[in-house]
């Protein structure tokens, strides 16, 4: 048991690394050190994190449209940068890039991790502003839209 929750807090820990100090984080991934260990644990946490953030907006019309926003909202960025991704290699390598496949994708899921943990952060507000205003679905949506804007900007 004691083993299953490290391991959890280790998944997280990763995404703390990055947090804390993102220049050591980024010159590992130069080097290529623990490149599989840094793609699970991004890729767990993300998803986590997208998770509460997707069922937080999909709660304002129902607990099935929760559950739905839930698992889509991770799907749809993570399906995004899988689609994305092989595009995003091949310019770079066009542009004279030496980084290696798995490295080029440590640094996409870097970024989309950063915007998950800024969406999580952001969770409570949109969360106080969905129990506050439970008829204001426009202001709702623009709130989300905005949110979504600044944690992409800053994401990447």
């Amino acid at each position: 048991m004691l083993k299953k929750q490290n391991r959890g807090i280790q998944q997280f820990g990763v995404l703390i690394n990055l947090l804390r100090d993102r220049q050591s984080f980024l010159e590992e991934i130069r080097q290529g050190v623990r490149l599989q260990n840094k793609i699970s644990s991004l890729f767990v946490s993300s998803s986590i994190f997208f998770a509460i953030y997707g069922a937080i907006i999909g709660a304002s019309h129902s607990w099935a449209q929760a559950l739905s926003g839930a698992i889509k909202l991770p799907a749809f960025y993570l399906i995004t940068l899988i689609i994305c991704f092989p595009t995003l290699f091949f310019f770079n390598v066009l542009f004279g890039s030496r980084s290696s496949i798995q490295q080029h994708f440590v640094v996409l899921l870097t970024s989309v991790s950063v915007i998950s943990v800024l969406l999580f952060s952001l969770a409570p507000v949109t969360l106080f502003f969905l129990i506050t205003t439970p008829d204001s679905y426009q202001f709702f949506k623009l709130l989300n839209v905005l949110i979504f804007g600044i944690t992409g900007i800053f994401g990447v």
